[in-house]
């Protein structure tokens, strides 16, 4: 595999959401890899979450190897990224998170039909996590007083183009996974429900975690198929009822628009949850996106005010950029897959018309031609829709229709 080649120190060119995500390039640069200059791959740039896959990409094996740990570990350490300078996670360190997740895998596997076996940017996703819940329960000041100081060389090697306030220690109970659709996000949820369970254990703190878990969805049927990948893991995943009690082994799902301000036959009284729960929002994303806190965000945030969440979605850029949102979950991001690299990595997916008979298609252009015609037709259609109504499609927050061609 060709090396990424470093270039001269520079400035990202581009200041959307994604140059804004500190806490998944803090997480970068501890491998020792320099965020803030800009690499080459194949004669094109490359951001730096490339420059820490570009070993893992290439390994063509996945599972465990004959030693019981993932061939992703042997590609990281037994490569060069660990002869950075500026690296901070040692091999030793590597190991131990290492060692968690084959055991959560492990754990995982023993009720699934069929074992997970985890893609790259999975197992990387994992390791992401162990190191930050590693660090906020080990010493959640040395971490603030950390990313802090990494926040002054980010703003500083933007020149001002891009200023991301300061964490505050209120800040730092919030994680996101930005994971495109079909990369796996409902078995990474099962797996974090473990990792955090660990690092309660190994800190000593899971019998002052007096709270709840939540999965909190949009609505009843995502619960129960996420429910259901739960239970496949070995995990107790139910509906939530008012009887509900404090178990460290229960996870209580739950429609976020049934969070009010007071118990009804299909609404739960939030602040009679407490403030301490343990959440899992899938869909993360909603309710994000416009310049005031909506009640869905503002129950949520409530619920684990003094607790902690795992957000996870595949749009938080789309839904925050622009709205108040926008610092908070750029400081929240705590792994980025959406899905440019997926697709990159191969994995989007290609269409197919299902009603257009196979063999016409192969044999006549006159029909293709006919076909794609009236496709533009439609487009040139939605975009006459969308320009008439003037400002009325913002408020559904639909916009402008798109025209990709590949």
């Amino acid at each position: 595999m060709a090396r990424a080649k470093k270039t001269q120190s520079a400035a990202p060119k581009s200041r959307d959401f994604y140059d804004k995500l500190v806490l998944n390039l803090f997480l970068i640069h501890l491998f020792g890899i320099n965020v803030f200059e800009e690499y080459q791959r194949h004669g094109q740039l490359i951001r730096p979450f490339r420059r820490l896959t570009e070993r893992l990409e290439g390994c063509k094996l996945e599972g465990l190897a004959d030693d019981g740990l993932h061939y992703y570990f042997h590609e990281l350490t037994e490569g060069e990224f660990f002869e950075f300078p500026e690296n901070q996670i040692s091999n030793e360190m590597l190991l131990e998170y290492e060692k968690n997740i084959v055991e959560l895998t492990s754990r995982i596997n023993k009720r699934r039909p069929s074992p997970i076996q985890w893609k790259y940017y999975q197992w990387l996703a994992l390791i992401f996590v162990e190191i930050y819940l590693d660090r906020y329960f080990g010493n959640r000041e040395k971490l603030l007083k950390d990313l802090n100081s990494f926040i002054k060389d980010f703003n500083a090697a933007n020149s001002g183009s891009i200023e991301i306030p300061e964490y505050q220690l209120d800040d730092l109970n919030k994680i996101c996974m930005q994971n495109a659709t079909g990369s796996g996000k409902t078995l990474l949820m099962a797996a974090n429900f473990y990792q955090y369970r660990h690092y309660l254990e190994k800190y000593n703190l899971a019998k002052s975690n007096s709270g709840l878990t939540f999965l909190i969805t949009p609505n009843e049927r995502l619960s129960a198929q996420n429910a259901a990948e739960f239970n496949g893991c070995g995990m107790f995943c139910v509906p939530y009822n008012k009887d509900a009690m404090t178990s460290p082994a229960t996870v209580y799902s739950l429609e976020v628009q049934k969070l009010a301000d007071k118990d009804g036959e299909k609404s739960v009284n939030t602040a009679a949850l407490g403030n301490q729960n343990l959440l899992f929002i899938d869909e993360g994303h909603a309710g994000l996106a416009s310049n005031t806190a909506s009640a869905w965000y503002s129950a949520r945030s409530m619920l684990c005010e003094k607790g902690f969440a795992f957000e996870y979605s595949a749009t938080f850029k789309q839904a925050v950029e622009g709205t108040v949102h926008e610092n908070e979950y750029a400081k929240a991001i705590l792994f980025d897959y959406s899905y440019r690299w997926f697709y990159e990595d191969g994995y989007g997916k290609d269409y197919q018309i299902f009603n257009f008979p196979a063999e016409e298609f192969k044999t006549s252009d006159s029909q293709l031609d006919l076909y794609l015609t009236a496709s533009l037709l439609k487009f040139a259609q939605q975009l006459l829709i969308y320009e008439q109504s003037g400002n009325k499609m913002k408020q559904f927050n639909i916009e402008k229709p798109l025209w990709v061609w590949v």
